[in-house]
């Protein structure tokens, strides 16, 4: 089977070919699929949990739909809690064996990403606000305002989130407090005048920076805009945490 690897956390989520199932490689939870695939939210829809030790648990929610699929299922590092994100109905928290609903976001705007720690789940809202959440209530403990829709996990502890239109930001995700900035040059070889519109995990402790720049021709008037210059870039996440030792030693 093909499978994306998405990280989140601990552990990561490799995404199966018919982008229905969820295969985890690390905790107690092996796998997850749902059915069926639906943009009615409305309609009750199965999911399935599979654990490493053979248990397997079957139940019904309304909220499973083609924006989960998109993003993944997330699930806590001991196997007690899925997460499931939407399009217009926030994040849920259900019991992972029983599928008994533990929580919901007060705020019913969509959720973009999700990073689940021990204690606390990281998530970002259409509204670009990035909400710390305790994990057993779902209760807003920090909210911090960005820029983009989405971010990307670096390691365990860290993610990278666009604040600015040239300003990325190194975020601690357990307290939402920024480690470093950057701006785009960082990212483009050095050239400011290029604007990054896409950063992933890539493989072996990389990300994939993608961008672009706007092209002129200043010989008509008003000047006309020809077609974007691209760029795609890889670099290594160890180049964006120039404190990690200090940081992980509490220094």
């Amino acid at each position: 089977m093909r499978a994306e690897k998405v990280f989140h956390g601990k552990y990561c989520i490799l995404k199966g070919e018919n982008n229905r199932s969820f295969i985890y490689d690390h905790g107690p939870i092996a796998t997850i699929t749902f059915k069926p695939f639906l943009f009615d939210t409305n309609m009750l829809g199965t999911i399935n949990v599979f654990y490493r030790n053979g248990e397997h648990h079957s139940w019904n929610t309304k909220y499973v739909d083609a924006y989960t699929s998109q993003f993944g299922i997330a699930v806590n590092n001991d196997g007690k809690m899925v997460f499931l994100q939407t399009w217009e109905n926030g994040l849920f928290c259900f019991d992972a064996r029983t599928g008994d609903q533990i929580w919901r976001t007060k705020s019913k705007r969509g959720v973009t990403n999700i990073f689940v720690l021990d204690d606390t789940v990281l998530c970002q809202q259409h509204d670009r606000a990035l909400q710390l959440l305790d994990i057993h209530t779902g209760e807003v403990l920090v909210e911090k305002r960005v820029k983009s829709w989405g971010f990307t996990a670096i390691d365990h502890h860290h993610i990278v989130c666009q604040i600015k239109v040239r300003q990325w930001d190194l975020i601690e995700a357990s307290s939402l407090q920024t480690i470093e900035s950057f701006s785009s040059k960082v990212f483009t070889e050095g050239h400011e005048d290029y604007c990054v519109n896409k950063i992933e995990r890539g493989e072996d402790g990389t990300i994939r920076v993608s961008g672009f720049k706007n092209v002129w021709d200043e010989s008509e008037r008003p000047a006309k805009m020809l077609p974007n210059l691209e760029f795609n870039t890889t670099i290594s996440c160890d180049a964006l945490i120039p404190k990690k030792n200090s940081i992980e030693k509490g220094e």
